[in-house]
């Protein structure tokens, strides 16, 4: 006999709303390395910068219930890095970092539970010491940003009165 989940129980809650704005790294706000904070939260970090960036994220410790969105704004590569060993997760290989594609409009979300760091990539290809857990086109990395933030809105309500029935994406009907 295990231990049940109690419905609606979460492991980690994410403490604030998930997108709060944008940080973007250019020409006028250049840097080769960016620090992630865990205030950072839900911030969507834009690289414009014409090198290579490495975003260092904060402590695994202080990552729980936070969530940063990094997305390629020109062709160069970044590479986001776990601050200590093994602490960065995808598809069932650990690692210490990743490095997205150098391909305008890639992007991932990295999630943190207090332990570890999940990456789940949006669009583009990441890869390194973390392989890729699923790419989608450009258009659906905002379908995917729309309906996690609807979601969240609508479980942190707790009101499903108002949930649809059906959803149609890309012709294809969901029940």
């Amino acid at each position: 006999m295990g231990t049940a989940r109690v419905q609606g129980q979460r492991d980690v809650a994410l403490n604030e709303l998930p997108f709060r704005g944008i940080a973007l790294n250019d020409a006028t706000d250049n840097a080769a390395t960016v620090t992630v904070y865990a205030s950072d939260s839900g911030i969507i970090f834009i690289n414009k910068f014409v090198n290579t960036v490495v975003y260092t994220l904060p402590a695994v410790a202080d990552g729980a219930g936070k969530m940063f969105w990094f997305y390629t704004g020109i062709n160069q590569i970044i590479t986001i890095t776990s601050p200590t060993a093994t602490t960065l997760f995808s598809v069932g290989a650990l690692g210490t970092s990743t490095s997205c594609d150098a391909a305008y409009g890639g992007s991932c979300m990295v999630v943190g539970d207090g332990s570890y760091y999940y990456l789940f990539e949006i669009s583009g290809a990441c890869s390194g010491k973390v392989p890729k857990s699923f790419r989608n086109s450009f258009f659906s990395s905002f379908v995917i940003m729309f309906l996690f933030v609807y979601f969240f809105k609508l479980f942190k309500s707790n009101s499903f009165d108002n949930m649809p029935s059906v959803v149609t994406y890309n012709s294809v009907v969901f029940y």
